[in-house]
């Protein structure tokens, strides 16, 4: 059996508003898109870009295109593009428990 609590806590999903506005902090500091569903959900585009490289020429929904897993931030830090876990003054980086 598939451990899946990631995919229940994170897909399809409406953050709180502090999150929510959290997100939106780290979308114009770091130029970046996050796009949410209708409603504000989170889905898989939120964190992967679904397109290939070239079909987006420009800008911050650009980001991931070539990337591993097309992830739109890079691996260490895609966490913290949710999640306040060290502060914005801090070094955010995101380590999976093993």
């Amino acid at each position: 059996m598939t451990d899946d609590s990631f995919f229940k806590g994170h897909f399809m999903v409406t953050p709180k508003k502090r999150t929510l506005d959290y997100m939106r902090r780290v979308q114009e500091e770091d130029r970046v898109s996050l796009p949410l569903l209708n409603r504000d959900r989170i889905t898989c585009s939120t964190c992967h870009n679904p397109h290939q490289k070239g079909v987006i020429v420009d800008g911050p929904a650009k980001a991931g295109e070539d990337a591993p897993h097309r992830l739109r931030m890079p691996e260490g830090s895609v966490c913290t593009g949710c999640h306040d876990m060290y502060g914005r003054g801090m070094t955010r980086t995101c380590r999976r428990n093993p």
